[in-house]
């Protein structure tokens, strides 16, 4: 008997995993980098998912999110604005959707129309729409309740309306306008006086503390401190 018969399951020699998976097919090789064992079956945090997105890097992206069993799709993804990503595993789809970037003009345009609640018109929303529309027609093994949305800030506004019906969408912060309300498969997250979120509805959202109130900070620094990803470390939303 070979050696390789007493190990564990080796996805390696069963399957050739692409790193990254486009039209031309795939690139790269994904069993390669979780050697001869099947990949850790760890939960993704939403905390980790979001800072994955806001890393802003494809490669970057690719290598934090192996950890968890996904591939990159590389032609559905823009690593500064949305990431699509499968996991052939578990046959699941997670699509991470980015907060704005302030060197890009598209977003802060996106961020102007939103304030005018045009933001359905906005480039931005058009592209993340039809994006998310492409990987669940593609991806057609995953079951909705396996399609995963997440998104912080304009990201979490922009979630809010494209998550399909059934799935399961995280957002934290989400920069919501007056009347826009928490669609039922959205959970959203808040911090306690984050103003970019002031118009949150009640319905599906959760309030967290804030930690930064007792810290003597300015009030540009209190602002970006109660608005960031980093306020929810520690929170126990896994997917």
């Amino acid at each position: 008997m070979m050696e390789r018969d007493l190990e564990p399951f080796d996805v390696d020699a069963y399957y050739n995993i692409p790193l990254l998976v486009g039209k031309g097919g795939f690139t790269g090789t994904f069993g390669s980098n979780i050697g001869r064992t099947k990949p850790r079956k760890k939960k993704l945090k939403l905390y980790k998912a979001l800072k994955i997105g806001y890393t802003r890097d494809l490669n970057r992206q690719q290598k934090m999110l192996k950890k968890y069993g996904y591939v990159i799709d590389k032609d559905l993804t823009n690593p500064r604005e949305q990431v699509v990503a499968y996991n052939p595993f578990d046959k699941k789809l997670l699509f991470i959707e980015n907060g704005t970037d302030p060197k890009s003009q598209k977003d802060l345009y996106t961020d102007l129309l939103l304030g005018q609640g045009g933001i359905k018109q906005s480039a931005r929303y058009i592209d993340s729409k039809n994006a998310l529309t492409k990987a669940v027609d593609k991806y057609k093994d995953v079951k909705p309740d396996n399609i995963n949305v997440v998104g912080h800030s304009l990201g979490g506004n922009i979630t809010n309306y494209i998550a399909p019906s059934g799935s399961n969408a995280y957002t934290y912060n989400a920069a919501f306008t007056p009347g826009q309300k928490t669609r039922s498969n959205v959970e959203n997250f808040v911090t306690k006086g984050d103003i970019f979120s002031t118009f949150y509805t009640k319905p599906n959202t959760t309030v967290l503390p804030n930690t930064h109130e007792k810290e003597k900070l300015g009030v540009k620094d209190y602002l970006t401190k109660t608005h960031e990803v980093e306020n929810i470390k520690d929170l126990p939303v896994y997917f």
